[in-house]
């Protein structure tokens, strides 16, 4: 299931209202509640929610996290603010609030950084679901050239993968010039809020 808070000024057309999902409470329990009598394997909710360019997470993102997870989403993933956010344990239900960018071009440092998450899921003999295992990796955007030059050679690297050498090459606006003082900050903004989860492991 997937909902956005907007679309960027863009109108919905009014006969194609399937287009999207606008966040919406009693829109969500009601899917969530069909997708439950159809008997389905499991519930991701996909939210593009949260305030662009913040790590930090909302009391909109908090309030609806709650409402999923309560009404039976058991992943729930944001994006939107182009940074990464916390992740947290809501309801016992794992929450990533925001992945940052997978790939950019975007001028600042942070914004080249993004999550790639994993989990293991258990389906019980009684039908239940059991997640464990969450993790997630940082990952860091490299290219060549500049706003407003053309960008090329760009490149997605787990961050530790990246030398510092590479890093200081960036053509960005920098807050950190070493790859371990990027990764720790990271590390220590995606484990703010929860610290159960493992920060790396998937492609190391």
């Amino acid at each position: 299931i997937n909902y956005t808070y907007g679309t960027n000024g863009i109108p919905v057309p009014s006969d194609k209202p399937y287009c999207l999902n606008l966040i919406d409470k009693d829109l969500i329990s009601k899917q969530i509640k069909q997708a439950k009598e159809q008997n389905v394997d499991m519930i991701v909710a996909c939210m593009h929610w949260g305030t662009e360019y913040s790590h930090e997470v909302n009391s909109t993102q908090t309030t609806l996290a709650d409402q999923l997870t309560s009404a039976g989403a058991d992943v729930v993933v944001g994006n939107h603010p182009h940074v990464i956010q916390p992740f947290q344990w809501v309801n016992n239900k794992p929450v990533f609030y925001a992945m940052g960018n997978l790939i950019s071009t975007q001028l600042n440092q942070e914004n080249l950084v993004g999550l790639c998450a994993g989990l293991d899921i258990t389906k019980k003999e009684d039908g239940s679901i059991v997640i464990d295992n969450v993790k997630a990796d940082l990952m860091y955007t490299t290219m060549e050239g500049t706003y407003p030059a053309l960008r090329y050679h760009i490149q997605v690297h787990p961050m530790k993968n990246v030398s510092d050498e590479t890093l200081q090459a960036q053509q960005c606006n920098k807050d950190y010039t070493t790859v371990n003082e990027l990764y720790e900050a990271s590390k220590a903004i995606v484990t703010s809020l929860d610290s159960n989860i493992t920060i790396g492991g998937i492609f190391e």
